[in-house]
């Protein structure tokens, strides 16, 4: 009898996949083994594809009435492992996640915010895609964070008849916004909305 013929081939599979079992010999039967045993007539016969859900060993043979059994097979499948790694510009990005499986879930623990100083973070993205908790893995992918920069909000206006006059130097921190004048004049001061400024 020909020997089993095992498609896909023994390589690295993804959690789920299917491996199918043929003979080319008309008729016959297959057993197998997925424990490493040795297969005989009395092992478990092939009816449908067989499910890879962790690393396994298929051993098979083909048997037919009247007829030697054929040589045993064998092939190893090994599942996937996939990680997540993390880069950040403004914050120190976690540490990468690794044996992830096809099918995993990222949770949202999974996928920590992070926090700098006059900065909103604003999620994790991936190939210019938001990656939010739900998110099923697929492949190894390597996610970036996004920030936006805080703005003061402040409105300078100075009268024209001055603006030649006052040359307003601009300075930030976090959040604060510092600004001082240069100034030919004696003393000036400082208006926000109306309202003279101590």
């Amino acid at each position: 009898v020909s020997p089993v013929i095992f498609t896909p081939t023994a390589k690295d599979v993804d959690y789920g996949d299917t491996v199918t079992l043929v003979s080319n010999t008309s008729g016959a039967e297959i057993h197998y083994t997925t424990n490493g045993s040795e297969p005989t007539v009395y092992s478990a016969m092939y009816e449908s594809p067989i499910k890879i859900t962790s690393d396994t060993t298929i051993k098979a043979i083909a048997v037919k009435s009247s007829m030697r059994e054929s040589d045993v097979s064998t092939a190893d499948y090994t599942i996937k492992n996939y990680t997540v790694t993390f880069s950040s510009e403004y914050s120190t990005a976690p540490a990468q996640i690794t044996g992830l499986r096809k099918g995993d879930i990222l949770t949202a623990s999974k996928l920590p915010e992070l926090s700098k100083t006059g900065y909103t973070f604003d999620g994790w993205y991936y190939s210019g895609t938001k990656i939010n908790a739900g998110y099923e893995i697929t492949c190894s992918i390597e996610l970036s964070a996004k920030w936006t920069e805080n703005k003061s909000g402040i409105s300078i206006t100075i009268p024209s008849s001055n603006s030649t006059e006052i040359n307003l130097q601009q300075s930030v921190s976090g959040n604060i916004v510092t600004f001082t004048a240069n100034s030919d004049f004696d003393s000036y001061a400082w208006y926000i909305d109306g309202t003279k400024q101590s």
